[in-house]
């Protein structure tokens, strides 16, 4: 894959007639992984260095550039995510310096890391109960049912932070217990699997005492 460079070359200040001399400038290549999770290369973010953008971070997450400055000078690393993503943090220091590879084969240069939040997460709920034909509730609404095995999978996508209120109907099952067992899920900032094994137990019905019968004393009369 070939990539293209940009070239950020940062203003320095020019002294004045004797006054001090400005300190040389070095070209430094510079490499900015993108990523949403950690691992999970993000394409589409623009990085920007003092304010000016220096490439958009391809399929694989990267952005290669040159940054021409003074060594030592310090960046301040900015960076735009595409849609449905959010920057995890505010803009970022980068100090420009030179270090030696222990590869000679390999071209030294400058790594940073930046990442995106997505917006959305996804979280998965597997509901087992070992009865058939359940109704399951998802904030009052039912969204499924439990399978021949007695097991109910759902998916939603929704914001860090959203709370999942979960019910199991047992309003057509009136002697299952516990009736109408409920649980609540809060997700977090990564996608996430909620487990909920529920177990019931069967009611017998009671039994009707017969009344006793009184019986009947007879009594001879002499």
């Amino acid at each position: 894959m070939t990539r293209t460079h940009s070239w950020l070359l940062l203003p320095l200040a020019l002294g004045a007639c004797g006054g001090p001399q400005n300190p040389p400038t070095s070209s430094f290549a510079v490499t900015f992984t993108a990523e949403a999770d950690e691992g999970v290369p993000l394409e589409g973010v623009v990085v920007a260095a003092n304010g000016s953008p220096v490439g958009t971070s391809d399929a694989d997450g990267l952005v290669q550039t040159m940054i021409r400055g003074p060594e030592g000078t310090e960046i301040q690393i900015s960076y735009e995510c595409p849609e449905g993503y959010r920057p995890a943090e505010d803009a970022k220091v980068l100090r420009l310096h030179r270090f030696q590879s222990l590869d000679p084969s390999q071209q030294a240069g400058l790594h940073m890391r930046v990442n995106c939040v997505p917006e959305q997460r996804r979280a998965a709920f597997v509901i087992r109960t070992g009865r058939p034909d359940l109704p399951i509730l998802l904030d009052g609404q039912e969204v499924a049912r439990t399978n021949e095995l007695g097991v109910a999978q759902i998916v939603r996508e929704a914001a860090p932070g959203t709370a999942f209120r979960l019910k199991i109907d047992t309003t057509g099952n009136p002697r299952l217990r516990p009736q109408e067992p409920g649980m609540q899920f809060v997700l977090e900032d990564h996608d996430e699997v909620f487990a909920w094994d529920q177990s019931f137990q069967v009611e017998r019905p009671r039994r009707r005492r017969r009344p006793r019968r009184r019986r009947q004393i007879i009594r001879r009369l002499n």
